[in-house]
């Protein structure tokens, strides 16, 4: 998920059952081990179901809950789940141009639905996963973020302006606004992670979340036929220009942002500090990004890790280009 490749492992090569509960593991010697797993499996099923089987029916987590690690189980799941929209990302890739031999449409149409539906019910049915790694997989699902690392200058400046087209086109759908929305949340649950925790994994996944939000204004920005929230009626323009957080709660405000594009979607800064960005203007997005990153390692004496540090080397680059550009 962090470098954006193919899983080592294919969650349809995981038919061991699901672990046991932790208590087991930490057992401090054979006899209470042996108590408690008469006390826990007495009434157990022959086998536990696995992880394959708990992809194609999450009510197996649920009903097995007392006999499984249920934090451990759910992240299991959910890594599994992001194989799925690894292939959905894979397959979509590959069919987005017209095609002679493929009608694609259902089939991508009907695959975007099962995955959404899967990731919300592990969202509401589940307990124990990480809230980053579920919002950074449903952002995955609304969007191509190797597109944006190419707008991002990965591969030159000709794969930027190739792939600028393309970007605009998507600002103006749905599944656009759907992934800023998970991006926020991912910008929320590392608000929420405790000093100097945001390193390896962590980072990379605001850095990934940050450049959804960046190119959604910056594809906003150059597409002067489109607006940064759809032109109604006087009744509504107050409405409209009311700031929607995307790092914070599911609102009706979020509900129709997304659905019909009203309002101004927007970050909020850290509660010390009164800045905030709207998303029309990428330059403020990535500074309360960086923000957020600083205040982290508020505490640490030395320098921040190396990757952190590289990441928002980048995150400083992309800040400078974006205001270059506007300038």
């Amino acid at each position: 998920m962090a470098l954006l490749v193919s899983p080592l492992m294919s969650y349809a090569e995981v038919s061991l059952p699901l672990p046991a509960p932790q208590d087991l593991w930490l057992a401090p010697n054979a006899v209470q081990w042996k108590a408690l797993y008469f006390a826990k499996f007495i009434d157990a099923p022959v086998r536990l179901p696995s992880l394959v089987e708990c992809l194609n029916d999450l009510e197996l987590l649920e009903t097995f809950k007392q006999f499984i690690d249920e934090r451990l189980s759910s992240t299991a799941i959910l890594y599994g789940a992001w194989g799925l929209v690894w292939e959905y990302r894979q397959l979509s890739s590959v069919l987005k141009g017209q095609s002679r031999q493929w009608d694609s449409t259902l089939v991508m149409t009907s695959r975007y639905q099962d995955l959404t539906k899967l990731l919300q019910h592990i969202a509401i049915g589940s307990t124990g996963y990480s809230p980053l790694v579920l919002e950074l997989t449903l952002m995955h699902l609304h969007m191509s973020l190797e597109d944006v690392q190419l707008l991002a200058g990965l591969e030159g400046p000709e794969e930027a302006r190739r792939v600028r087209p393309v970007l605009r086109d998507w600002v103006k759908t749905v599944a656009s606004r759907r992934a800023v929305w998970h991006a926020g949340q991912v910008i929320r649950a590392a608000k929420s992670l405790p000093s100097q925790a945001l390193r390896d994994f962590h980072v990379i996944a605001v850095y990934h979340a940050s450049l959804a939000l960046w190119a959604y204004g910056l594809a906003l920005d150059s597409n002067p036929t489109l607006p940064s929230h759809t032109v109604v009626s006087p009744a509504h323009s107050a409405t409209q220009e009311q700031p929607l957080w995307l790092d914070g709660f599911e609102t009706t405000d979020v509900q129709r942002f997304i659905a019909l594009n009203r309002g101004s979607p927007s970050l909020r800064a850290l509660e010390n500090t009164a800045k905030t960005a709207e998303l029309k203007n990428p330059k403020a997005v990535m500074d309360v990004v960086l923000d957020i990153l600083s205040h982290n390692y508020d505490i640490m004496d030395g320098p921040k890790p190396p990757l952190v540090e590289n990441l928002m080397k980048l995150m400083v680059l992309l800040r400078d280009a974006t205001t270059g550009s506007n300038g």
